[in-house]
């Protein structure tokens, strides 16, 4: 399949470069660096969806945090 791509004229360059170097063509490197992408993708785990955390309970905060202000709650958590 032909298809037309935009590519940087920096990484163009470079590519160009290993081309030579490699003596292969622009298109089996560009090949080779989408194969490369693509096993890669298929190889690493699927990312899950976090679930989100529901507390069911009373409303309104624990007996120790009653009228306190919202400094109370960054100390406490710091010390946990």
């Amino acid at each position: 399949m032909k298809t037309t791509l935009d590519i940087n004229d920096e990484l163009f360059r470079q590519m160009r470069d290993i081309a030579q170097h490699d003596k292969v063509t622009l298109k089996s490197l560009v090949e080779q660096g989408l194969r490369l992408v693509i096993k890669s993708r298929e190889a690493a785990p699927a990312r899950k969806r976090a679930e989100p955390v529901v507390f069911k309970g009373r409303l309104g905060f624990t007996p120790e945090f009653e009228g306190k202000d919202w400094r109370a709650f960054k100390d406490e958590a710091r010390r946990r």
